[in-house]
């Protein structure tokens, strides 16, 4: 296993989506689905499951991969609907949401 800048990240989201949910009957989370396969945050709800992906900005090219990433995950989970956020820790940044078409699987992104 190896760190990355993006796990403290992760393992916040996670501790609050945990605390958050507690209060609900039976909350799951989740952050490996399959083996070698991984998503950062699968949060299953009133038997519905959520799958967000968790990056951090390093450029164009590393948002389509993110991107694409997302959407492997989404089929391999059989749904269609994902959700990306980026955190951009440059000084001059935009805090945008959108959403994108990625392989027929529709991800709603959001760049804080």
């Amino acid at each position: 296993m190896h760190f990355t800048f993006e796990d403290p990240i992760n393992t916040s989201i996670l501790l609050y989506f945990k605390a958050g949910f507690a209060i609900f009957r039976k909350p799951y989370v989740e952050s490996q689905h399959s083996y070698e396969r991984r998503s950062d945050l699968i949060i299953t709800f009133a038997e519905k499951e959520y799958i967000l992906e968790l990056k951090v900005w390093r450029g164009e090219k590393y948002h389509e991969e993110g991107l694409s990433q997302l959407a492997a995950y989404l089929d391999s989970r059989n749904q269609t609907t994902g959700y990306l956020a980026i955190f951009n820790f440059n000084k001059n940044k935009e805090f945008t949401s959108s959403w994108n078409e990625i392989n027929k699987k529709q991800i709603f992104e959001v760049r804080v």
